[in-house]
């Protein structure tokens, strides 16, 4: 660990990749992504705005042409007559390599790169983001500076997630634009997208049933998502006439959760492919929920797939033989598109609100969460005249682990060790993951002695845990804990961390393995 780092400096986040923002800009993508002139005008102006980019551009691949052309720009790009018609081969220039390599290209001075073609005198330095969808690359997305080696790896991150809601933003409006025609159509297409800005999962779904139930007349409309962990598809939303089906309809269908290839559903989420079904007594891939006989209904079954990822399943049932038409299935159709659409980009959205706050690894919160925690529980013991403790932790034989066996082995044990700590510590206690094998832990309302003892305790429940290994051979590991207490330690989490990361280096140079208090070193 280096000595004398300000924690502020390491959760720093630059206002490009700030989360709220990027969600804001998604929010707003989705809203006008209908229409896709305004949505590549609105992108193209997000990034300037509301980011700070300069000269910035969306080239759209014209796959008859086998061209790369101008879709959208902003900033220098608009001023410019011959940047607006600028047009190119699919295989030339930067734009052309990132097309076909479909990797981000960043060139740190456009001067020294033979690809380069210019465009805008004044560029310097260009990066490159592919706009890809499944198998598919749209076009790119690209920005200019006047000054070298403008963007970083930060900003390569941030551009490719934001070219993923740009992506989804695009298919779904050219799939608007060639299919939604009729005005029943529009009306549900709305509904859903409107629920879809507010990447309200939950919400997202229920409007998904009730549009689909709306536009195809059903009886009941069942959304099933996929689970790729558990490999499963389980009912998630649920909507029905509560007149022709008994009160624990609900429970029922949700509580048969299905394998692909399983029932009609399964067969769908299998074959990738829309069916509908004019007798399901008599088709042979239904399966009857308990209780309630196939009868003679009719199904729609379609499945929800984004980028060529199973999303999951929308079912739709109807009283009678042959109830469906086919407007119905092809509406069902247009629906579920935008569906998809809509339900990938909740779940994207709860995953990075999951993960903007914890560590992937571990499941422990990123430093910048605990930072703010640490930021929030000092006021409140300001307020209330109370102590708020910081604990910072180092493995003591990671590095060793990693020589040996590999990172692999040491990221196993990083996450054993996680959860043998968070097992030590009490409910109000902040544990968060500062990189590698370093930890931090806030202790609200919790002064020096008692600070203390639950380091004391934590360390010991590491020593004399025995973590598994790869090799069969159960083996130990142990942390060093430096303490750091306010107010005597310091007032702001800047203060507290310099006190408690002084500690643990006290701790390791003392011989590792113990606990050692910003009091005791002072």
């Amino acid at each position: 660990m280096r000595r004398g780092r300000s924690l502020s400096l390491v959760i720093d986040s630059a206002k490009r990749s700030d989360l709220d923002l990027l969600m804001r800009s998604a929010e707003e993508m989705l809203l006008v992504a209908t229409d896709e002139s305004k949505l590549l005008a609105l992108a193209t102006e997000l990034l300037g705005g509301q980011y700070g980019y300069g000269a910035r551009y969306v080239m759209l691949h014209d796959p008859k042409r086998h061209e790369l052309y101008m879709g959208g720009s902003s900033g220098e790009y608009s001023d410019d007559e011959r940047a607006r018609a600028y047009r190119a081969p699919e295989a030339v220039g930067l734009n052309g390599a990132c097309f076909l390599s479909r990797q981000v290209v960043n060139v740190a001075d456009v001067r020294a790169d033979a690809r380069y073609i210019e465009v805008l005198p004044s560029c310097r330095s260009e990066i490159c983001v592919p706009i890809v969808a499944g198998d598919q690359t749209l076009g790119i997305l690209g920005l200019t500076s006047d000054k070298a080696a403008a963007f970083s790896s930060d900003d390569e991150r941030f551009l490719q997630t934001f070219a993923r809601f740009l992506a989804m933003g695009l298919v779904h409006a050219r799939t608007h634009q060639a299919r939604h025609k009729d005005i029943a159509e529009l009306q549900a297409v709305s509904e859903v997208a409107r629920r879809a800005a507010a990447l309200d999962l939950s919400a997202t779904l229920s409007s998904v049933c009730d549009s689909f139930r709306r536009l195809t007349t059903s009886d009941s409309v069942a959304v099933y998502l996929w689970d790729a962990r558990l490999e499963r598809l389980s009912a998630s939303a649920l909507s029905f006439d509560p007149e022709l089906y008994p009160t624990e309809y609900e429970q029922l269908v949700r509580a048969q959760p299905l394998i692909l290839g399983e029932g009609m559903i399964g067969w769908a989420a299998l074959h990738r492919e829309a069916i509908r079904i004019d007798d399901v007594a008599a088709d042979g891939r239904a399966l009857a929920i308990k209780g309630i006989p196939l009868g003679k209904k009719s199904a729609i079954v379609i499945p929800l797939v984004v980028e060529g990822k199973l999303v999951g399943v929308a079912r739709a049932v109807k009283m009678g033989v042959r109830s469906y038409t086919d407007d119905h299935f092809r509406f069902a159709q247009t629906l579920a598109s935008q569906a998809a659409l809509a339900i990938a980009a909740a779940e994207a959205h709860e995953e990075i609100r999951r993960l903007s706050v914890t560590d992937e690894l571990t499941g422990a919160y990123n430093t910048r969460h605990v930072m703010q925690r640490l930021r929030e529980e000092l006021e409140f013991g300001r307020r209330h005249k109370d102590c708020v403790s910081l604990l910072v932790i180092d493995g003591d034989c990671m590095k060793q682990v990693n020589d040996q066996f590999g990172h692999a082995e040491g990221n196993r044990l990083i996450a054993e060790l996680t959860d043998v700590m968070r097992s030590a510590l009490r409910v109000t206690d902040v544990l968060g993951r500062f990189g590698g094998d370093e930890f931090t832990i806030v202790l609200p309302r919790t002064c020096s002695r008692d600070a203390l003892n639950v380091a004391e305790r934590l360390r010991q429940a590491v020593a004399t845990h025995l973590f598994r290994t790869s090799w069969g051979e159960p083996m130990r590991a142990t942390v060093s804990v430096g303490v750091a207490s306010s107010p005597q330690d310091g007032m702001s989490g800047d203060e507290l961390f310099r006190a408690a990361d002084g500690s643990l280096y006290a701790a390791k140079q003392a011989g590792r393995n113990r606990v050692v208090t910003a009091s005791a070193v002072a």
